[in-house]
């Protein structure tokens, strides 16, 4: 198996465990009636724990991901 099939049945599996349907809102900044993306909250996309798992608005995305990397930066200049 391809490390892009590995990572396709891994995307979709994340998708049935977290479905994000109508009438759910942003779980960081609580907008409803916009679109919803998965974030992980550690960054790796491939961490796919329940835990590290959020349903955020494309904005608070961006953000969230700014955050992630900025962290990630701090720890390799240390």
């Amino acid at each position: 198996m391809t490390n892009r099939e590995r990572n396709k049945r891994s995307r979709d599996n994340l998708r049935k465990r977290f479905p994000i349907t109508d009438g759910m809102a942003c779980q960081r900044c609580g907008r409803e009636k916009v679109r919803l993306v998965r974030h992980h909250k550690d960054g790796n996309p491939l961490n796919g724990r329940t835990s590290n798992i959020m349903v955020v608005c494309p904005g608070c995305h961006r953000y969230l991901d700014a955050q992630v990397a900025r962290r990630r930066k701090e720890r390799e200049l240390k």
